[in-house]
């Protein structure tokens, strides 16, 4: 119950930055030193708490386990708790999952994957029957286009590689600068003559205007994207960088309002929350 209090606390002042984690379950597993598991289990149920205070209660009073408060989280709600509270009390925790599972199919299977072996992992995950019958098709089409049998892990790998190669913004600026070196350069020694002068008037314009922060250019963002891997650029203190390779944002160096602009040198990629951390330190 007071590591849940304690839970709470760090996740309401995001206290964990501090000590540079971007999230509450890295300084969980790497400060607190508790399991992976038990790290998500007791993150899950704290931050319920925060919604249903008495569920906390419940486990500080020892009426109820930890782990059967975590398999609540799927289903309570401050309208059913008293139910499912005391239903949970009186109950195995097999029980409890079996009418947890009637209540609520989605939440009787956790998405994980385990590794089997040094290079193979198991993964676990409920899917939807509409989910299903799209992987059938892939794995239809693509048994069709390779004339073989095809199983899951192969139709999953050529679905991701199509998905990868259309959205990925790495792929996307890879390709951009593939036609970029297939472009036969153009000479105009008129034009050419005439830049460094159109360039000093369009500056000396821009200084006349209402000084605005500037978006980045397409272009110069598929050069962040292609230099940076889209991968958070930040270092801790061991100089170990962070694998956070989603809710990225680019991050000026030196910040607009203090004279950056936007360069390739001026600007890098940052994690939501490494880069709510920068702006802190500011």
């Amino acid at each position: 119950g007071e590591l849940l209090d304690i839970l709470q606390t760090l996740d309401a002042q995001k206290t964990f930055r501090s000590y540079e984690c971007t999230s509450l379950y890295q300084y969980a597993v790497k400060f607190l030193k508790l399991s992976e598991d038990s790290a998500f289990n007791l993150i899950a149920v704290a931050r319920k708490s925060v919604e249903l205070p008495a569920l906390k209660e419940e486990i500080k009073s020892g009426q109820l386990s930890l782990t059967k408060a975590r398999k609540l989280c799927s289903v309570i709600t401050p309208d059913n708790q008293a139910k499912w509270l005391d239903f949970a009390k009186t109950v195995t925790s097999k029980a409890l999952e079996r009418e947890i599972a009637r209540e609520n199919p989605k939440a009787s299977v956790d998405d994980k994957a385990t590794y089997i072996a040094w290079d193979r992992l198991k993964l676990e995950l409920g899917i939807s029957e509409e989910c299903m019958q799209k992987l059938k098709r892939v794995q239809d089409l693509e048994s069709q286009r390779l004339q073989k049998a095809v199983d899951f892990e192969g139709t999953l790998s050529a679905a991701l590689d199509v998905y990868l190669e259309k959205c990925d913004p790495v792929k996307k600026a890879q390709r951009i600068n593939v036609k970029k070196a297939q472009r036969l350069p153009v000479k105009n020694t008129k034009v050419d003559a005439l830049r460094p002068v159109l360039r000093r008037v369009e500056g000396e314009q821009s200084g006349q205007r209402n000084k605005r922060r500037k978006s980045c250019p397409a272009e110069l963002k598929q050069s962040v994207d292609l230099r940076d891997g889209r991968r958070c650029t930040h270092h801790d203190t061991q100089n170990d960088r962070c694998n956070s390779t989603r809710w990225l944002d680019i991050h000026h160096i030196i910040a607009v309002k203090d004279g950056g602009s936007n360069t390739l040198e001026n600007l890098t990629t940052l994690c939501r929350a490494h880069h709510q951390i920068e702006h802190l330190n500011l």
